[in-house]
């Protein structure tokens, strides 16, 4: 059985700048809604229009982000919303009020709305491990021969790899499969086996006879049912 995961893309400097300016740019954008608000209604309810900004911020780009649009928010909200205006001082006890409920708000929301996009990434990454274990495992039950076998696993791992796949191949006691990959794949697979992101784990005292007297299912089967629990015990 083949074990898949995928690789976190450690995001650029560039893709992190780029998170933190457009989470400064959203609070911008709400403080222009702001001032357009206070001549009409006054400021009681410009401290909402902070907390959209935030949670795109953090739907967008994580928590990090989420949490500088929440402090530029209360910055923003004293600076151009409290008396005396176009400073950092406050001088009735509402206005702090105000502004540190702002800041909790936007914090835990900010939290929050990150907790839900990281859940729906890891979803995606199990939802396409999935999928490529059983593209895989479809590939190899459908040749016929070692050389076919070895021929399509080792341009799946190809593959695989180049798309940033962690990949474990689970085999049993002297199994040839290790050597097969190792021949075939040699510089690819000891790249990969330097870098982590191949390795091999050993199931001891499994039995490795496919002898024509076993059924194809059941050996199939026994399989499935020997590596499934194997992988629910990896971390």
């Amino acid at each position: 059985m083949t074990s898949i995961d995928v690789i976190p893309t450690h995001s650029s400097v560039a893709d992190r700048v780029q998170a933190y300016a457009g989470a400064i740019a959203m609070v911008a954008l709400s403080t222009l809604v702001g001032l357009w608000i206070a001549p009409r209604w006054g400021t009681a309810p410009v401290d909402m229009v902070y907390l959209p900004a935030v949670l795109a911020a953090a739907a967008l780009w994580g928590l990090g982000p989420a949490i500088v649009a929440g402090l530029a928010a209360a910055l923003a909200y004293n600076f151009f919303f409290t008396v005396p205006v176009h400073t950092f001082r406050m001088d009735r006890a509402t206005d702090v009020v105000t502004v540190v409920v702002l800041l909790i708000v936007a914090l835990v929301t900010s939290k929050l709305a990150s907790g839900i996009r990281n859940q729906a990434q890891i979803a995606a990454a199990h939802a396409a491990r999935n999928a490529t274990i059983g593209g895989f495992a479809g590939k190899l039950l459908s040749q016929s021969s070692e050389a076919e076998i070895a021929e399509t696993a080792c341009a799946e791992l190809r593959r695989l790899f180049e798309r940033r796949r962690r990949v474990a191949l689970f085999v049993a006691d002297n199994d040839p499969g290790r050597d097969i990959v190792m021949t075939q794949a040699r510089r690819t697979a000891r790249r990969a086996l330097e870098s982590g992101d191949l390795r091999f784990d050993v199931i001891p005292a499994a039995d490795h006879t496919f002898s024509r007297a076993a059924p194809r299912a059941e050996l199939v089967a026994r399989i499935v049912e020997r590596l499934s629990g194997r992988s629910r015990t990896s971390p």
